[in-house]
């Protein structure tokens, strides 16, 4: 509906100026001005509207399943109005639009729900995704994307992974600050107002069947000049969190929720991989027992093609603070040597400084025949000690310039090898 005035004389002539318009689309009314920009938010009836409640009963089940996304970005009291819906008839992808109202039907934003499907060409598979998505809309007509969900399923509708993210705009004041990782407060402080994005992610892992999850959030602030400034964040995977800067240097050591993890001299650990001593060695410090130490499976592989090369990596943490200590990777192999096939264990050892440098520590190896007889084996270490610590050869002379003094910090890297030969044993050392 348009609206327009008359304006002039029967000596000049009249003329029909522009006024305003009215459109009115699937029950939704938007009111723009003579220059065409929107006056006010889209209005709808509110007896038309859905709630919540309605939405049980099958008819809207994308409302239903994101019941907790869409009250955490419109409110409680939110209502709803499917308006669109579409089907792709070569391939059966469908689409849904709805409308999300206040209680007085002034439009709040817009929800998108699609579903389709695709093959695997690898594998042949057919795979079924289901995504929403959500945008918020303001009195000038200006749309902001808010976040959004999916989950893929197999061909046997089982789920394969999940996910969903948001993006919001949050105040900086005390209550905010508190919920932020520490090493993060000064940077954030310097704002009235930041913006907040948040996601997690979810999966089966198809090597032991085990749910894994992941999750981040990040934070940036609007500048005229440059656009949108990263100013940090976190990321956290199987409970392990990272917190990086703006240049996405780490900040300080990973840390993790203790509650329920095992200590290196658990049953458990020293059954599976008998080297709790040599772990405390290298993660525990001066006066630590087993009991200072948890530990983490955070991932896990095997390859489809030959079951016998797998891996895990495990994760050390600090029993009192949760602070990451260190890494230990455990893979297993084998291959075929003369028509016989030989079996590997190899495991290594690092370590992260707090700026996110890695440190190889060492680790060992063992090789065994078919008839599970060993073969070779070996293992190595890198360790820093003070000087003062370590017998020097007699007669050593240092190179040319270096003077050492009692506290300075000499790397050490040892070594040691044994092998089989003719059924004899032999071992060197370094």
């Amino acid at each position: 509906t348009r609206y327009f005035v008359e304006v002039g004389s029967d000596d000049t002539g009249y003329e029909q100026i522009y006024l305003w318009e009215t459109q009115t689309r699937n029950g939704v009314t938007t009111a723009y001005d003579s220059n065409w920009n929107q006056v006010g938010k889209p209005q709808a009836d509110p007896t038309q509207l859905k709630a919540l409640t309605d939405a049980v009963d099958g008819d809207y089940q994308e409302i239903a399943d994101s019941a907790v996304s869409l009250k955490l970005l419109f409110g409680d009291g939110f209502k709803f109005l499917l308006v669109n819906t579409w089907q792709d008839s070569e391939n059966g992808n469908i689409g849904k639009e709805y409308s999300i109202f206040d209680s007085a039907g002034a439009k709040l934003g817009t929800m998108n729900a699609n579903e389709g499907s695709w093959t695997d060409d690898r594998t042949g598979e057919e795979y079924r995704s289901i995504n929403s998505g959500f945008s918020s809309i303001d009195e000038d007509g200006n749309w902001e994307w808010l976040g959004g969900s999916w989950k893929n399923y197999d061909s046997s509708n089982n789920l394969r992974d999940s996910g969903s993210n948001a993006r919001s705009t949050a105040t900086v004041d005390a209550t905010f600050l508190n919920g932020v990782p520490s090493e993060l407060v000064e940077t954030l402080d310097d704002y009235t107002e930041v913006i907040v994005e948040a996601g997690t992610n979810t999966w089966i892992d198809q090597n032991d069947g085990v749910s894994r999850t992941s999750t981040f959030t990040r934070y940036f602030v609007d500048d005229a000049d440059s656009g949108q400034i990263f100013l940090g964040g976190t990321d956290t995977q199987d409970g392990v969190t990272r917190t990086v800067d703006g240049n996405w240097n780490q900040l300080g050591q990973p840390t993790v929720d203790t509650t329920n993890l095992l200590t290196i001299g658990d049953a458990d650990y020293t059954a599976t991989y008998g080297n709790a001593a040599k772990v405390l060695a290298l993660f525990g410090g001066d006066g630590a027992t087993a009991a200072d130490i948890v530990y983490k499976v955070t991932n896990s592989w095997q390859d489809e093609s030959n079951p016998d090369n797998k891996g895990k990596d495990i994760s050390f943490f600090d029993a009192d603070t949760g602070s990451k200590l260190g890494d230990m990777n455990v893979n297993e192999g084998s291959w075929i040597e003369d028509d016989e096939k030989i079996l590997s264990t190899n495991i290594g050892f690092n370590t992260r400084d707090a700026n996110g440098e890695w440190q190889w520590l060492g680790g060992s190896w063992a090789n065994y025949d078919s008839s599970g007889e060993l073969r070779n084996s070996g293992s190595n270490t890198r360790t820093t000690v003070a000087y003062e610590t370590l017998t020097t050869p007699s007669g050593l002379t240092l190179p040319e310039g270096v003077t050492l003094a009692a506290d300075t910090e000499i790397i050490v890297e040892a070594g040691s090898n044994t092998w089989v030969d003719r059924g004899e044993t032999f071992e060197s050392e370094n």
